[in-house]
């Protein structure tokens, strides 16, 4: 069998080379690569130990893999779905709050990214299916807003809140990789754009409509073909509507299933840190750092005018993260001040008000409450903190002196910083609660907990 060797380049492209006995040189017989877009070039190659694939990774820890086809003399690549995902630290996710059909996270890799399952042939695997949102900053939160439609919010380490919707090109995509049925979605989105593109030097994705409609756009999508123009050498638009039945190759997620930025939130003096949307969509609170109370405010804000209606300015330091309860009724917020404060919302008014708080100097927790969460009737809260502490609290008990105390008969310590804390959506045998705990050091433990019993280990899921 002929020499075979395998090259990549910072040009986008990886060559196939063999070589020729009778001319005593390599020849390249194939040459893949990405076309357009904004990434830089591979970095590296390799043929797998069968040898029947190559797999090149490049800028953004992006994988591409393709199958090698011999037909008589001629070498064919065909290219293959690879996993893919975010390759620095996820700083927060959330599921579709319509019954759970897929994944958002986003990360200091300045990307928001979608994980769904892709179903074929009795096979099921979780896959990345989108990138809604490429940005120029560090992304630090989000939130979905509302049931009843496909948007969210997100934050990064800039001043201003970002909403998106998803475009049409997603939701038809999105039915034929996951076979669930969005017919209702797309009903929905006929008015909404195909998809979005990020002009150069620009952080907002702009929307794209769809050619035959009679559709202003933000973005130039319909240009001079003539190659000699500047329209023709530069075209600012990349993206185009494709059908997809498979979880798209990465030149796709970077250029054609972004969501179309439809309001920027102006509001904080400083980098957003924790965005939350109550139940029904209709209020988003949001907070930035802060260093003194003034910074420290929530702002609370009208998802129909899209403007702030409240500033809740209780805590000392950075509000960190926030949860409304599952009813709506209340709002529970955690500080780099150690303390934590729950407020009842007052939805039809768009109105809120201190419930009850413990201030920076309790006895409970001694270090920063870097999470929280309600039950699923809304009995309990749950917070965990830096300290390796972690305490549950009644929501209906208020003392007179603001001296509030956890409703468990033992608190759990555990053996590193709590991260992440949140109870599951359903009781389980004995009437318990079933909690989950994330730690720094990325180990996962699973409790039971009611207030007869106090806490019960399950298991524990090791860091990898």
């Amino acid at each position: 069998a002929a020499t075979t060797s395998l090259s990549a380049s910072m040009d986008k492209s990886m060559v196939l080379w063999t070589f020729d006995d009778n001319q005593k040189m390599y020849i390249d017989k194939a040459r893949v690569g990405e076309i357009g877009g904004n990434t830089l070039g591979f970095y590296g190659c390799t043929f797998s130990p069968c040898g029947s694939y190559i797999l090149g990774h490049g800028y953004e820890g992006a994988l591409h893999l393709w199958k090698i086809e011999e037909i008589d003399d001629r070498i064919n690549l065909i290219p293959q779905v690879i996993n893919s995902g975010h390759f620095n630290t996820v700083e927060d996710c959330c599921w579709d709050k319509h019954s759970g059909r897929y994944l958002l996270s986003v990360s200091t890799d300045q990307t928001t990214r979608l994980h769904a399952e892709w179903k074929r042939n009795g096979i099921t695997s979780w896959h990345e299916i989108g990138r809604p949102q490429i940005h120029g900053y560090e992304m630090k939160c989000l939130a979905f807003i509302g049931s009843n439609q496909q948007r969210f919010v997100s934050g990064a380490d800039e001043k201003i809140l970002r909403v998106f919707d998803s475009p049409k090109n997603f939701l038809e995509n999105f039915a034929r990789i996951t076979k669930i049925n969005v017919d209702e979605d797309i009903q929905k989105a006929q008015s909404l754009p195909e998809g979005a593109n990020v002009p150069a030097l620009g952080l907002s994705n702009k929307a794209i409509f769809d050619n035959n409609e009679n559709q202003t756009t933000t973005t130039t999508t319909v240009m001079d073909d003539d190659p000699m123009t500047v329209d023709g050498l530069y075209k600012e638009g990349f993206f185009k509507a494709i059908v997809l039945n498979e979880p798209p190759f990465e030149e796709h997620l970077l250029q054609n299933t972004l969501w179309p930025e439809i309001q920027k939130l102006y509001g904080h003096g400083y980098e957003i840190i924790a965005v939350a949307s109550n139940p029904s969509g209709s209020i988003i609170a949001s907070s930035c750092k802060a260093s003194k109370q003034t910074d420290a405010a929530i702002i609370l804000w009208n998802t129909n005018t899209w403007k702030p209606i409240l500033r809740l300015a209780i805590h000392q330091l950075t509000v960190v993260r926030m949860n409304f309860s599952n009813d709506g009724r209340y709002l529970l917020s955690v500080s780099r001040d150690r303390s934590w404060s729950l407020f009842e919302i007052d939805e039809t008014n768009f109105q809120a008000h201190l419930y009850k708080h413990i201030s920076s100097n309790n006895p409970y927790h001694k270090r920063i409450i870097w999470t929280c969460s309600f039950s699923h009737d809304d009995k309990y809260f749950i917070t965990g903190a830096r300290d390796q502490i972690i305490h549950v609290w009644r929501v209906n008990e208020k003392s007179n002196d603001d001296n509030e105390h956890p409703c468990e008969k033992k608190y759990l310590k555990l053996n590193d910083s709590v991260t992440a804390v949140t109870f599951a959506s359903r009781l389980i045998e004995n009437e318990k609660y079933f909690v989950v705990a994330g730690l720094d050091n990325g180990a996962v433990l699973l409790y039971t907990w009611n207030e007869q019993m106090s806490w019960q280990y399950l298991t524990l899921i090791a860091a990898p």
